[in-house]
């Protein structure tokens, strides 16, 4: 069973990203002044609250204006969000006075709306009396509720008040609780350059349009969560903002868009690197898949937009042998060649990360891995020089998630770096660490002879 949404909709600056990050107790979605930063319906789940529920960041809501293009998909996402929640929060400045456009929008709500309303009056930096709230009863609404996100004022009230709706159409707070206790998520980040349809691969694997899509590079801001189910078990994809280099950067919105993104991959167990077939990989491409790696990430690269071409047999060669040289430092990382807009070949993607998952967990008992070494070190034994033999004692996996191993050695420097290759290699030749990176550190150690 899935928990209560509550929506927070109206008008551009009225800190309704800033209560949505209140609600997550993290910053995830991205708060600026200028208007229309949110773009997508993003979510979050409010653990901190008495009854856990989901809250949804929107887009300005403006149906009544004729709009174009990309503003036109966000006001139908702002309107999904709307219809869908359990409760709707709506937010009004107490800064400006009442607009025709607060009259409008509260006339659509009437009409359209048959779910709970709670009435905020944001950027209340003090408490306001019943004379200062006066203008606002103009909207025949209930008691509204002064709050300011940022100052963490009138919050508590706030709280009590969603508490108090949710209870009349959810279940106990304890039973909530325990079934996101049992829940285990997958976080899979989608990350690459703008127009690699990753939009439009979480819209395919949900079969319904989530995200906006659009040719016009940034469309996507903040990093929005998608939690799919699948056979039970849940996966969180995660669309992430365009990560380019600093001289390039325009504005601090596509700034704090950059960190979000290196906030995903931080939270991410798998980054998915999406990649256009018509377009080579770039040294900057390369430089966001290491930042990943050195996260201890699992990577799987996607080449998207596969039914562009024709043909496909000859130009998969041609392009996975690029891929090949272009990342030469994880060979072991899988290639899957799709097409988001046709959905072909996307189910593939779930048993790759199933197998991920399973082999990151995977630990080997120590007396499995002397043998192993006994075994290798048999067959090719490691060269020395001046006299000096190197030798390995024993080897032990001390951690998982990533796979790492510590190999005991009489000195690594009397080692060619050569060998440890080698180990690895072989390594995965009999252990099958499949798409997924091995740490082994060298550790020196005296012989219990020396001593």
């Amino acid at each position: 069973m899935s928990l209560p949404s509550v929506a927070i909709i109206w008008r551009p600056n009225v800190w309704k990203s800033s209560l949505f990050n209140r609600f997550a107790w993290r910053p995830i979605a991205v708060i600026s002044e200028t208007a229309w930063t949110t773009r997508d319906r993003i979510f979050c789940t409010a653990r901190k609250a008495e009854i856990p529920f989901i809250a949804i960041d929107t887009a300005w809501i403006e149906v009544w204006i004729e709009w174009d293009n990309i503003e036109e998909n966000m006001q139908a996402q702002a309107m999904v969000a709307m219809n869908d929640a359990d409760l709707i929060l709506f937010l009004t400045d107490s800064r400006t006075n009442i607009t025709s456009e607060d009259y409008k929008v509260v006339d659509l709500l009437r009409k359209k709306c048959q779910k709970p309303i709670i009435f905020c009056i944001t950027k209340c930096d003090w408490w306001m009396d019943l004379g200062q709230k006066a203008e606002f009863y103009q909207l025949w609404f209930w008691e509204p509720i002064a709050i300011s996100a940022i100052h963490n004022v009138g919050l508590d009230d706030l709280n009590k008040a969603i508490h108090k709706e949710l209870r009349n159409i959810w279940y106990s707070a304890s039973d909530a609780k325990k079934e996101q206790n049992k829940e285990i998520i997958w976080n899979v980040a989608l990350i690459w350059r703008p127009n690699v349809w990753k939009s439009s691969l979480v819209n395919a694997f949900l079969s319904e349009e989530r995200l906006i899509v659009s040719d016009i590079q940034w469309t996507t801001r903040d990093s929005v969560d998608s939690e799919i189910r699948r056979e039970w078990k849940t996966f969180n994809f995660i669309d992430t903002a365009w990560i380019r280099r600093a001289w390039k950067r325009q504005d601090s919105i596509e700034k704090y868009s950059i960190i979000r993104s290196i906030k995903s991959i931080e939270k991410a167990d798998v980054c998915c690197v999406l990649i256009d077939p018509q377009e080579w990989v770039t040294s900057q491409d390369q430089a966001i898949v290491k930042m990943a790696l050195d996260e201890k990430k699992w990577v799987v690269l996607i080449v998207n937009k596969w039914d562009l071409e024709e043909k496909w047999e000859e130009a998969r060669n041609v392009f996975f042998y690029h891929l090949r040289q272009k990342f030469p430092f994880m060979p072991w990382a899988p290639v899957l060649f799709m097409s988001a807009k046709t959905k072909r070949w996307i189910i593939k993607l779930f048993p790759i990360i199933e197998q991920i998952i399973e082999e990151r967990n995977k630990r080997i008992s120590t007396w499995k891995l002397n043998r192993f070494i006994e075994k290798i070190t048999r067959e090719h034994h490691p060269t020395w020089t001046k006299n000096v033999h190197p030798k390995i004692f024993y080897m032990s996996q001390v951690d998982v998630n990533p796979p790492y191993f510590k190999m005991f050695v009489n000195k690594a420097e009397y080692f060619h770096f050569s060998y440890f290759r080698y180990v690895e290699n072989k390594l995965r030749e009999n252990f099958w660490f499949a798409w997924t990176s091995v740490k082994i550190e060298t550790v020196d150690r005296k012989s219990i002879y020396q001593k």
